[in-house]
């Protein structure tokens, strides 16, 4: 497990972020904006999946935990942006 443990401190920060958030997806959902959701879900996607053999080769796991941790931030980044532009509120306190 100690091997493991910076793994689990930088995904444990992109998880402390996306409670922040609160519930930002299951709001869009809710109010209609299901074809943003599916946006949002697909470009933090693909960032991911973009960035993650190169990021793995040059800096192993640690780079990897880092752009998970990138693509939980970036999903929830885009969720609030498109909560204020379309819901007129943002849902972070």
């Amino acid at each position: 497990y100690r091997e493991a443990l910076p793994l689990l401190r930088i995904v444990a920060v992109a998880q402390f972020l996306n409670v922040l958030a609160g519930p930002v997806l299951n709001i869009l959902n809710m109010s209609g904006h299901q074809r943003d959701v599916k946006r949002i879900t697909v470009v933090s996607g693909l960032g991911v999946l973009l960035v993650s053999v190169p990021v793995y080769l040059a800096f192993g796991l640690v780079g990897m935990a880092c752009v998970i941790a990138g693509g939980i931030i970036l999903n929830n980044l885009l969720a609030v942006i498109t909560i204020k532009a379309r819901l007129g509120f943002i849902p972070i306190r």
